[in-house]
């Protein structure tokens, strides 16, 4: 499955990379920009695994604090939200 953080623009980064083989169950996520946003838009990460999230945020530069940890069960700012680079986004995480 892909995860996004826009619908349309240009892929920027990817986790995992091409290169690497991954089960049938785990998640891509895709950054995707735009040359009409100075704001960063919040990627959803609900339902990606503890590492690929953290991942997403390390690339874009976001600082954050995480709860728990395996699958990511709720974040904030929420997917969607336009954000700048001093945001700190929060992950609750839980197995299952």
């Amino acid at each position: 499955a892909l995860k996004t953080n826009r619908e349309s623009g240009l892929v920027v980064w990817q986790y995992p990379p091409a290169s690497r083989k991954i089960p049938g169950t785990e998640k891509v996520a895709v950054l995707v920009e735009s040359n009409d946003d100075d704001n960063i838009v919040m990627a959803d990460l609900v339902g990606l695994n503890m590492r690929t999230a953290l991942a997403v945020l390390n690339y874009q530069g976001i600082a954050f604090e995480l709860e728990g940890c395996g699958v990511v069960k709720k974040q904030f700012p929420e997917m969607g939200t336009k954000i700048s680079k001093k945001t700190k986004c929060r992950l609750v995480c839980g197995n299952g």
